[in-house]
């Protein structure tokens, strides 16, 4: 069966639907918020990264600063070029994030850089390259330094700190 047509109109959700193979939804609050996304064995996001995904910090900071939370996002990238030492960026718990997500951190400031957990109750993050692979509630970035927080099968953020 086939047909034509120049619209499609979807009733909108507030949250994901009853899912049925191949089912296509809108789901969002309200107008500006909404995403499309289609069913299969799980809802999944059709436009899967939005556009304030990445940041290129240059305020002064004045307190701590927590990263966009968004389930839509499956990579984002955060560059600070402003001195952070007094303060920490926050990371959200992995649950905030899409299927495969990837945050990266840059630190381009002349500063150490300190990442720290959101939340007193989130996971602590699982940092392979400190004391032979431990879990941290907080992660040093030094001059020059990338963080990279995977999202894998475990309920806690993967993070791999490299060098520039």
């Amino acid at each position: 069966m086939s047909f034509k047509t120049d619209t499609i109109k979807l009733k909108r959700h507030t949250s994901n639907p009853s899912g049925t193979e191949g089912v296509v939804a809108l789901v969002g609050a309200s107008s500006g918020t909404a995403a499309l996304k289609y069913y299969d064995g799980g809802w999944k996001s059709i436009d899967s990264s939005p556009s304030n995904s990445n940041t290129i910090y240059t305020a002064s900071w004045d307190g701590d600063v927590a990263l966009l939370k968004d389930t839509n996002v499956e990579s984002l990238v955060f560059y600070n070029i402003t001195d952070s030492s007094s303060y920490s960026l926050l990371i959200p718990p992995i649950a905030n994030y899409g299927t495969h997500a990837q945050l990266h951190v840059v630190n381009g400031s002349d500063k150490a850089m300190t990442l720290a957990k959101e939340g007193a109750g989130d996971q602590s993050f699982w940092w392979r390259a400190s004391n032979s692979g431990a879990q941290v509630t907080t992660v040093d970035l030094g001059i020059g330094q990338r963080a990279v927080f995977l999202k894998t099968a475990a309920a806690y953020w993967e993070v791999i700190v490299l060098t520039l």
